[in-house]
């Protein structure tokens, strides 16, 4: 997902490279926003668990690495290497398009705490919206358990808080321009549907 949401090259608007430094800083900060979500490895670092990935994802022809370049690869079974890079990304829209609606939920606080129930009730009908309206493309993202493991990760990544057994924002974030950039942060996780 990581290569896929990386810049165009000048010379190659179709193309995807990036970093190894880039992806790798990528998909850590997926990782650790997706820590309610999923069980990660605990046997090895997350730099050797990156690296054995890489490893067979090259090994697979999934992705090629030039140096510290990574781009698609050649593939295989059928398919190429941007194929199946779009085929795992898509395992994941659903959760990144939930935590999405979860940060534009963020500006339901905006005047005032609201218990978590609520404000997961009022998630669920701006995330109904914003599938209509083609903001997100999965119903699926608007499910209660992934709002709920969001609002877990925003406070955890210092953006929510609880105070009085209501969720608030945290005092730096109390503005629309404020959680707007954390919307759009996440935004740029979903790979642009003609790509």
């Amino acid at each position: 997902m990581a290569l896929l949401t990386a810049p165009s090259s000048a010379e190659s608007p179709n193309e995807k490279h990036a970093t190894y430094a880039w992806v790798r800083e990528r998909v850590q900060a997926l990782s650790k926003l997706f820590k309610f979500e999923f069980r990660f490895r605990a046997d090895a670092p997350f730099e050797a668990i990156f690296e054995d990935t890489v490893r067979a994802m090259a090994g697979a022809g999934e992705v090629i690495q030039n140096g510290d370049r990574l781009s698609h690869g050649p593939g295989h079974d059928g398919w190429d290497g941007h194929t199946w890079l779009r085929t795992y990304a898509s395992i994941l829209q659903n959760f990144i398009e939930g935590y999405y609606v979860a940060a534009r939920s963020l500006e339901l606080l905006e005047k005032s705490p609201m218990a978590e129930k609520e404000l997961t009730k009022k998630s669920l009908s701006l995330g109904h919206r914003l599938f209509l309206e083609g903001a997100i493309e999965r119903a699926e993202a608007v499910s209660k358990t992934i709002l709920q493991n969001a609002f877990q990760a925003f406070i955890d990544h210092g953006y929510l808080t609880v105070r009085d057994t209501k969720l608030d924002l945290v005092d730096g974030l109390a503005s629309h321009q404020a959680f707007s950039a954390v919307a759009e942060g996440i935004r740029t996780w979903i790979p642009e549907r003609s790509a």
